[in-house]
């Protein structure tokens, strides 16, 4: 692992500490499930772009227009984007329909 991507790794787990300390409920549960294909995204994708984590929402939650609750796995806040790491079929099973 090349010196920045170390760096960027120290980074990570850093914001991620950061945000589960001021994390509850549903957004908590998900943060402590953040797993290799989140960091990756953040380490490989989102560090050599923005050489930085600042801006960054893990597990933003967000209302759909359906008025569902849904976590968006990294919210640039600074460009207003956001970013998955894995696609609608994996988080489908967690969906709920709540009436």
């Amino acid at each position: 692992m090349s010196h920045s991507l170390a760096f960027a790794d120290k980074e990570y787990e850093t914001l991620l500490e950061e945000q589960r300390n001021m994390a509850s409920g549903p957004r908590l549960e998900l943060l402590q499930k953040h797993g290799e294909a989140e960091r990756k995204l953040l380490i490989n994708i989102v560090w050599p772009v923005k050489q930085s984590f600042k801006g960054l929402i893990l597990e933003k939650e967000i209302v759909t227009l359906t008025g569902a609750k849904a976590y968006i796995d990294v919210f640039d806040e600074t460009v207003f984007f956001g970013l998955e790491a894995e696609g609608y079929t994996v988080h489908a099973g967690n969906i709920t329909r709540a009436v």
